[in-house]
């Protein structure tokens, strides 16, 4: 107990007097990571970042300690005496700052924190997809929710969601006004040189886990291979070979930006096939780079297709339907190029005009210093 205590001890001497303290609950390759890395990267100084899980994988670690004074818990906070005298000692530490602001998002450590912290302190959370379980992280705040300042979501369609939560548990509607809309941000490339592809070029980004269905993409490429419809689809994620999928690549995880990004150019169609999500950055990412999304309507990715025709969407139900209707939006896109390029192009439009990283920084700085 005396070395875990010290370790504890040591977790409160490294914060540094920047008076901005983020928990997030990873540092490996994810969507959510990315965004993470965008808001540490917006502070005017460099921001302390508590990682209180322990991440798959030491990839994006080094990025995580450019942009903040990285402090990432190890298994001994998982004791419930260590865990206790660690958000003691933490919060002690922030309630002694003049204006501190504690962010937190997927956080359970974060939310424990709440209590703990005085009235001068500004405490805001991100939700990146409103998951609706019993023990999701949005239930879990909720004794929380009239002691946050902000709550950052990524649409109207979670804070929607957060408003009917409310309303459900008995959380006076006022409260509903301090829920902000901030859009992600996605690297836009100068110039996108895209060639026609003789075969169409399909791509599916994700990791390997229940609510991205990938058992639904591995369906749609088989479909396509018994009616011998000419593709080659690249798998990207922590998935295995094994699927003996005809006319299929798995590359595993790609940490390389550039090589991603070049694969990415070479795609005519993104594949999403999630049960839910927030505000995927996979489906930014494809669309500035010119690739038209065949995705579920879930989460805030309707709201992609407010403009010009550019992504296309199918009902999240019944997983056979998924399949096969996005199986048909193939062909027909595959039968009519014209309607494919020009869909790329609006996709491209629609991301440089409504999702730039100035915009995201400025408004999350504002965010921090209270305007």
């Amino acid at each position: 107990m005396i070395k875990e205590l010290y370790i504890l001890w040591q977790y409160r001497r490294q914060v540094n007097g920047s008076g901005l303290y983020f928990f997030f609950p990873f540092y490996h390759i994810g969507g959510a990571e990315t965004v993470h890395l965008k808001i540490l990267a917006a502070c005017e100084v460099k921001p302390n970042c508590f990682i209180t899980n322990q991440s798959f994988s030491e990839a994006n670690r080094q990025n995580f300690e450019k942009v903040s004074n990285l402090i990432s818990f190890d298994d001994s906070v998982n004791k419930i005496k260590c865990r206790n005298i660690l958000l003691k000692l933490l919060a002690a530490k922030i309630n002694r700052h003049k204006t501190p602001v504690v962010f937190g998002c997927n956080s359970i450590f974060f939310y424990d924190l709440i209590p703990l912290l005085k009235d001068h302190v500004r405490i805001m959370d991100l939700t990146h997809a409103f998951s609706y379980e019993k023990y999701s992280p949005e239930n879990y705040s909720l004794p929380f929710a009239t002691r946050l300042d902000a709550r950052v979501v990524l649409g109207t369609k979670t804070k929607a969601d957060y408003a009917e939560l409310y309303r459900e548990n008995g959380i006076n509607p006022i409260f509903t006004e301090r829920i902000r809309i901030i859009k992600n941000a996605v690297e836009i490339p100068k110039a996108i040189i895209k060639s026609e592809n003789k075969i169409l070029q399909l791509i599916f980004v994700a990791r390997n886990s229940p609510e991205k269905r990938p058992e639904i993409v591995f369906d749609i490429l088989r479909k396509l291979n018994e009616i011998n419809f000419p593709f080659h689809c690249r798998i990207i994620g922590d998935f295995h070979e094994g699927q003996e999928l005809e006319n299929t690549e798995f590359t595993g995880e790609i940490h390389d930006t550039n090589r991603l990004n070049d694969l990415y150019t070479k795609s005519d169609i993104l594949l999403l096939t999630s049960e839910r999500e927030g505000l995927p950055m996979v489906i930014l990412e494809a669309m500035a780079h010119k690739v038209v999304p065949v995705s579920t309507s879930v989460g805030e990715i309707p709201e992609l297709n407010s403009n010009l025709p550019g992504i296309l969407l199918v009902d999240s139900g019944d997983q056979e339907n998924v399949s096969a209707e996005m199986v048909k939006i193939i062909c027909r896109l595959n039968e009519n190029r014209r309607e494919l390029q020009s869909r790329q192009e609006n996709c491209f439009k629609f991301v440089k005009n409504n999702y730039s990283e100035d915009l995201f920084a400025k408004n999350y700085r504002n965010l921090f210093h209270g305007q």
